[in-house]
């Protein structure tokens, strides 16, 4: 591989798990490759497939932390909240909360539920603990930058702001973000064979 090819966790995986003439590995919760954090894979065709069957019973907690801003004219986020609204992809697979007109013209829209908590605030964002009930595609991205917060760094949902954002304190001085700002922190669940609580 060249030093442009990007490798996924998932090429990694299978490479290790080759090597040692081991099974197939299957990603069974991916991540947007812009957000960090916790995966979870399959080493089993048969985990995968009770893995993926059980998937809303078996997850527990997906927690994710974010830096959002603040656009301009938005109120301040609240200590914590929820935000139960529907998302709806255009035909460029960029999720939208439809309103308006839009409500009658949206053959397909799901639900998607996400609770949040500010755990710090800062001078022009605020790092947000994001838990999901539903698990849309972007749908932390979606649901922020509709009520005006939306995540620091993203190209598709945030502000068309040029040049890094710095967040930070005074005392650590402002660092700048030139990424998106959205960490998987944890992922709870039932193992799907012993039942113990990970």
């Amino acid at each position: 591989a060249g030093p442009l090819t990007q490798r996924t966790v998932l090429d990694a995986l299978e490479e290790r798990y080759r090597s040692r003439g081991k099974r197939r590995v299957t990603a069974v919760h991916r991540l947007d490759r812009e957000t960090s954090g916790v995966m979870m894979f399959a080493c089993s065709a048969a985990a995968a497939g009770k893995i993926m069957d059980e998937w809303q019973e078996m997850v527990n907690e997906r927690r994710y932390r974010c830096v959002c801003l603040r656009s301009p004219g938005a109120r301040d986020l609240e200590d914590e909240g929820t935000i139960d609204l529907p998302i709806a992809y255009n035909k460029h697979d960029v999720g939208f909360v439809p309103t308006g007109k839009d409500v009658d013209s949206i053959k397909v829209s799901e639900r998607a539920v996400t609770r949040y908590r500010v755990v710090e605030r800062g001078a022009e964002c605020d790092l947000v603990e994001c838990d999901l009930e539903t698990g849309r595609k972007n749908q932390i991205r979606v649901n922020m930058a509709h009520i005006g917060h939306p995540v620091a760094g993203d190209p598709v949902y945030g502000p068309a702001k040029a040049g890094p954002i710095k967040v930070g304190s005074a005392e650590a001085g402002p660092a700048p973000i030139d990424r998106l700002a959205l960490h998987a922190r944890a992922l709870a669940f039932i193992h799907p064979f012993t039942g113990e609580e990970m």
